[in-house]
């Protein structure tokens, strides 16, 4: 083999060298990146899984329901029902809107700051009006 011919090989290996090298850095490349936005992606999921009671079932008595239906999806809950109690005559005592009584997952006592899914199920009773 002359001198010509060895040159060539030697330069089709370096270019088939090169060629797979890049190809490979490519692909690890996003192998890493991949794992790095998947492991991102589940924290964030995490983070978002999970949301804290801003007050204690007692706290949230005299207060609006719409202030605090509010409030809570501000806070990530996203399944609030609201479940009117037609009580009121003349709304001078218990003014119309006002809580009776917030339940989480049938649970009605909880603590400031207590841990829930943000899918857990909230029922904010509150007073209104009967129909006329």
């Amino acid at each position: 083999m002359g001198l010509f011919e060895t040159l060539i090989k030697e330069s089709t290996k370096k270019t088939v060298a090169k060629v797979v090298g890049n190809t490979i850095e490519k692909i690890a490349v996003k192998t890493v990146d991949g794992v790095n936005n998947y492991n991102e992606n589940k924290v964030y999921e995490e983070k978002k899984k999970y949301a804290f009671m801003p007050f204690s079932s007692d706290d949230y008595g005299l207060r609006n329901y719409k202030d605090v239906m509010e409030e809570l999806t501000a806070f990530g809950f996203t399944n609030i029902a609201i479940l009117p109690i037609k009580d009121l005559i003349k709304g001078w005592l218990t003014k119309d809107g006002e809580v009776e009584e917030i339940s989480i997952n049938g649970k009605e006592k909880f603590k400031k700051n207590a841990k829930f899914e943000t899918d857990s199920r909230i029922v904010i009773k509150y007073h209104t009006f009967k129909d006329k």
